[in-house]
């Protein structure tokens, strides 16, 4: 049996990871912001996936901090809104520290590379700013990314 995987975030980016969860057979939950819900899911689900704004975190950190304990908790957020304040090290420490007894993830497919601890977080999530700012302030649209050569 797949595992249930529970997602917090029904934007784009949550919506669409469900879309693919749910072609490819998992019992998938997504919930927006509303904390007794986010808590029911993260207690139900065996994999949790993040897909909120950067500034939403700390409130759903700790929404889930009970039912995510001994969880992967995948990361797919970012640091890209106004007035957000960046913080010194990086979205995935940052998230780390507030759910410490869950297994954090940033990476969910497609042929991934290990990129080492997570010190690195911040260089990866520096990365996909930029692809964020050439696609969109620069105009090449969103159909672009950066390929590892080996």
């Amino acid at each position: 049996m797949k595992s249930k995987v529970g997602i917090i975030g029904r934007c784009n980016v949550g919506s669409a990871i469900k879309r693919g969860l749910d072609r490819s057979g998992y019992e998938v939950r997504i919930v927006g912001s509303d904390p007794k819900a986010v808590d029911e899911t993260a207690r139900w689900a065996d994999l949790l996936i993040l897909a909120v704004p950067f500034s939403a975190v700390p409130d759903v950190a700790k929404a889930i901090s009970e039912g995510a304990k001994g969880k992967t908790v995948v990361d797919v957020t970012n640091i890209v809104e106004p007035n957000v304040k960046v913080p010194a090290t990086s979205g995935a420490e940052e998230l780390q520290m507030k759910i410490p007894e869950s297994k954090l993830a940033t990476d969910i497919g497609f042929d991934p590379v290990d990129a080492g601890t997570i010190d690195n977080a911040k260089l990866l999530e520096s990365l996909g700013n930029l692809a964020i700012q050439i696609g969109y302030t620069q105009g090449l649209g969103i159909n672009i990314g950066f390929k590892l050569v080996r």
